[in-house]
């Protein structure tokens, strides 16, 4: 699945997925401050999800509105026939610059568990994570489910849109706890860290 908009790429290719650029920012999350880059690698081996990029095919980067700037190469008009082509070979055999992630880990037949879903500050205020997660619940392979789940400290507003609602007996749900921070300090507690969306 993809979708092209405002500047910005929104895919569900696994092969697009920056694994570096995903571990920079999860070990800046709450919930997985510190996590070491193996560990977020495996993770991403044994999940579905969606990404979301600059669009290297767009000719510019979003603006502040999220409309694409397009005017800045060779002095040529948004839309040049000449624009596109010269985008897409420049970026011939590289990943696109990924700005925001989505995964669910699922067995395909009755449970999804979403979680990691990040948008990078710069790139927040344009409905990147509803986008996000409009493609991951439509995936083909992600319909019929018996129960989608998350836990999220602050984007309770996001996840309503989508059916999400508290649980309604949480005492009937448990927990092994033995989370581990990864040794690192939680960045939402220092002051001006970035707030995340939804945590593991």
């Amino acid at each position: 699945m993809e979708e092209r908009r405002n500047g910005y790429l929104l895919s569900t290719d696994l092969a697009l997925w920056d694994a570096a650029a995903i571990h920079a920012a999860l070990t800046a999350s709450y919930w997985a401050a510190g996590v070491p880059l193996d560990v977020v690698t495996r993770s991403l081996t044994h999940s579905l999800g969606v990404g979301a990029y600059l669009d290297p095919t767009d000719g510019g980067s979003p603006g502040p509105s999220g409309a694409s700037d397009q005017a800045g190469v060779a002095g040529r008009r948004p839309g040049d026939p000449g624009q596109a082509a010269e985008a897409q070979a420049g970026v011939a055999g590289r990943r696109p610059e990924q700005v925001g992630f989505v995964r669910v880990v699922t067995d395909r037949a009755t449970f999804a568990w979403v979680c990691d879903v990040y948008v990078l500050p710069a790139h927040r205020g344009r409905a990147l994570g509803k986008r996000m997660m409009a493609m991951l619940m439509a995936h083909p392979e992600l319909q019929g489910l018996r129960r989608w789940m998350l836990a999220t400290r602050d984007a309770h507003g996001l996840y309503a849109q989508f059916g999400f609602e508290p649980l309604p007996v949480p005492s009937r749900f448990m927990q092994l706890p033995n989370r581990s921070d990864y040794g690192g300090e939680r960045p939402t507690e220092r002051r001006g860290s970035p707030p995340s969306s939804a945590g593991r």
